[in-house]
């Protein structure tokens, strides 16, 4: 299972990025001191989707499992990639003529909705996999017409930090000509400091996504330190993905960063982005 890092940035440039195509270092001065991360590789040059799609393609196409993971504070720029990488692949797979069956549904506050389905709450089952009920899989007729519904049925609330920061997990399953791509869309994070200032229902949200990314970040830990526990029960999220790390599968996490944004925000990205990163699965460094 490669799990590679990347980070996407929006709204300008970081300054301090080096290394190799395939290991990037990212260096910060902040408060008088000076911070390192490494991941494998930084779109910072204003890359557009079609450019980044292209790069993750060619990463993930021998493997017939691929995982698009997007993380990052909310205003970064999160699901303007992910539903990007979304249409350019829809548009992909349909110019190859090939039938494209598609699932979309969103984890909300610890309940699962379906997406297609006018938002109707799932039952589910925590077995050794999350099983979900009754969850509707459609044919793609009209890519917009979907990628709209999903955009239009997306848990969204206001927060200090953005005015539509979308509060739920969206995970779009799209299968064709043998391969299954899982795309995801995390929950946009909060700061303390902001969450504080927030409503008390999306103080609470914010709480609940953190938890979440320490969810997923523990599992990826503990796996490849080959620990005998793994902690896929641990929410929703990390269960849902539990396939990602026992199938043969590519996982790509991509982390935004709006270079407008407090540089602490940009570093506490990066500083979970970098946990993630395995030296091992590097070519270059």
């Amino acid at each position: 299972m490669p799990i590679q890092i990347f980070s996407r940035v929006k709204d300008g440039a970081l300054s301090q990025v080096s290394g190799t195509p395939n290991a990037a270092h990212i260096r910060y001065t902040y408060k008088k001191k000076q911070f390192k991360y490494k991941i494998n590789k930084v779109w910072n040059s204003g890359e557009s989707n079609t450019e980044i799609y292209n790069d993750l393609k060619g990463r993930g196409i021998v493997y017939p499992r691929i995982y698009w993971v997007a993380f990052g504070y909310t205003g970064s720029g999160k699901t303007y990639t992910i539903y990007g990488m979304m249409r350019e692949l829809l548009y992909d797979l349909v110019k190859q003529q090939k039938e494209v069956r598609v699932t979309a549904y969103q984890i909300y506050r610890n309940d699962i909705y379906d997406m297609q389905s006018n938002n109707t709450k799932l039952k589910y089952y925590k077995t050794n996999t999350l099983v979900i009920r009754e969850l509707k899989e459609t044919k793609l007729e009209n890519i917009e017409g979907f990628i709209d519904l999903v955009q239009r049925n997306r848990k969204l609330a206001s927060t200090n930090m953005n005015d539509v920061s979308s509060r739920s997990h969206a995970i779009i399953d799209i299968r064709s000509g043998g391969k299954h791509f899982t795309l995801v869309d995390m929950a946009g994070q909060e700061s303390g400091v902001t969450g504080n200032d927030n409503a008390k229902m999306v103080q609470r949200q914010g709480r609940a996504i953190n938890l979440d990314m320490l969810g997923v970040k523990e599992c990826i830990r503990t796996f490849k330190a080959k620990d005998n526990h793994v902690p896929f029960r641990r929410c929703l999220l990390t269960l849902l993905l539990k396939p990602m790390f026992i199938q043969k599968c590519y996982v790509a996490f991509i982390c935004t960063i709006s270079a407008t944004q407090d540089v602490y925000f940009q570093m506490d990205s990066l500083h979970y982005a970098s946990s993630l990163y395995d030296d091992t699965e590097s070519e270059d460094d």
